[in-house]
This record gives C-alpha cells, sequence and structure tokens, in this order.
C-alpha cells in the first residue's frame, strides 16, 4: 500500500474552500481533469460521485462527509487515469478567515509495472491543479 499526502494552502477564507469541496459536485469547475460532474444517491442511503474526465468515466463511492470537521472522505471504484486500485482519499480542510489549509490524504495499490514514485507525483500534480482551481473559483466569486 502507497501513500501520499498533499498539503496546500490557499489565499481563500477556509469557510469558502469549505463550501465547494463540502459541496461534493461540481468538481467540474474547479479540477482541470474533470469535465463533468453528477451525483446519485445510492440504495444503501451514501452518496456516489460519477465523473468524467478526458479519458473516460471516474466513479467514487463518498465514505465521509463531515461538515462540521470539514472532511470529505472517498474512494475512488473506477477510474482509466492511473494505474491503481483501492484508491481512497480523505481531504481535510482548515484555517480561517483568510487562509485555507487543505490537506489530502491518499492510500492506494500501484498496478504492476507502474513506476510508484511516478504515481506520487501524479497524484500530487492533480491535487494541486485542482486546489489552485477552487482558489480561481472563490476569488472569481468575490
Amino acid at each position: 500500500m502507497e501513500k501520499t499526502i498533499v498539503t496546500v494552502t490557499l489565499p481563500i477564507p477556509m469557510d469558502k474552500a469549505w463550501e465547494v469541496i463540502g459541496a461534493v459536485g461540481g468538481v467540474d469547475t474547479w479540477s482541470p481533469i474533470i469535465k463533468s460532474c453528477r451525483i446519485e444517491s445510492t440504495r444503501e442511503g451514501g452518496l456516489k460521485r460519477y465523473c468524467s474526465a478526458e479519458q473516460g468515466e471516474l466513479i467514487e463511492k463518498i465514505l465521509l462527509l463531515d461538515h462540521q470537521n470539514h472532511v470529505l472522505s472517498y474512494a475512488i471504484t473506477e477510474q482509466p487515469i492511473l494505474p491503481v486500485s483501492s484508491l481512497v482519499s480523505s481531504i481535510e480542510v482548515s484555517g480561517d478567515d483568510f487562509q485555507a489549509v487543505i490537506k489530502t490524504t491518499s492510500t492506494f495499490e500501484v498496478n504492476d509495472g507502474a513506476n510508484p514514485v511516478e504515481i506520487k507525483s501524479m497524484i500530487e500534480q492533480i491535487y494541486t491543479g485542482s486546489y489552485a482551481g477552487i482558489a480561481a473559483l472563490v476569488t472569481q466569486a468575490a
């Protein structure tokens, strides 16, 4: 099992960053790799997020949505982008009225033949680019 942690500080209020992340949907408005996104309820009462990227569709099962502690956790059950399986991520948002600190912890299995260092770098780039998109979205709306 591999693990990567990405921490980004954004010059936007923490509550605005959480408003975007905690909405669960709308990822296509702030992530450069996502073209469309929709949320559906499951029979079990949970949520699934379906996102389309250039490479195909990602399906994510929402594991935890904690508005009080500003935590979103999800498992990517299907995805065509990275040579990994069992990818689970937890996004924690903290900060104050002037900045948001977003910490993302991801664990995953690297598929045979893939380079774990390259995979970690790709995951870090995806999150860093996405969080820059959140800052731009919030700044535009202000």
